[in-house]
């Protein structure tokens, strides 16, 4: 039986998420910067048609590389749930400690760096990467923090200024240091931020803290 005109294949949607797989894998592994469509024909050995036809233009292909980028990290951020075991200042430095140790090219340096350089300026990247990369991990720290709240852990507070307080600091160290190379010019022991940034964090907003949810 012949294909209604303008129906879409039976496994367009198993095929689509290939590609978008292969885009995936290839922003982590060799950069951003042959990010344009013939940049990623290339890359992936993808046909530009094929990409215009699944994705609709570049835009569409990253948004949909960002999604599996989203999908990989997912089991990393389940199993950092767990952290809320500890006390809040030990799984915090835990928990930055290993986001700075993953923060390399070929893994959340590749993710965050290249795609906030993406991001920046566009309407439809910039989201992309909030929704898919960065809100997840902030999303993640505010469930931390909120289950510490309910512990009596930690003081009352919206857990989501706490977290972006929190984490934006880490971050933007992190950017500097490894994205933008600031470690040539102005080197930081990151390990060492991360013990001095949570101590003063925790001042403001341990149980002791005089502060007042």
């Amino acid at each position: 039986m012949a294909r209604t005109p303008g129906a879409l294949n039976a496994d367009h949607d198993e095929k689509r998420q290939e590609m978008a797989e292969a885009i995936a894998r290839t922003l982590i592994s060799t950069g951003w910067e042959e990010s344009s469509l013939r940049g990623l024909s290339r890359a992936t050995g993808l046909s530009v048609n094929n990409l215009r036809h699944y994705f609709g233009d570049r835009d569409g292909a990253i948004v949909a590389a960002m999604a599996v980028i989203e999908s990989w990290g997912a089991p990393h951020m389940a199993a950092a749930l767990s952290l809320v075991e500890r006390p809040p200042g030990e799984g915090l430095r835990l928990f930055f400690r290993q986001l700075a140790g993953a923060w390399t090219p070929h893994s959340l340096q590749a993710s965050h760096g290249g795609g906030l350089a993406a991001g920046l300026g566009s309407e439809t990247l910039g989201p992309a990467y909030v929704d898919h990369v960065l809100e997840p991990t902030l999303q993640l720290i505010e469930a931390l923090l909120t289950r510490w709240i309910a512990r009596g852990a930690l003081q009352a507070g919206d857990a989501r200024v706490m977290a972006l307080s929190l984490s934006a600091p880490v971050i933007l160290a992190l950017l500097h240091q490894r994205d933008l190379h600031g470690r040539r010019c102005r080197p930081l022991d990151v390990d060492a931020f991360i013990d001095a940034h949570v101590d003063g964090w925790l001042t403001g907003y341990g149980p002791t803290s005089p502060r007042k949810g």
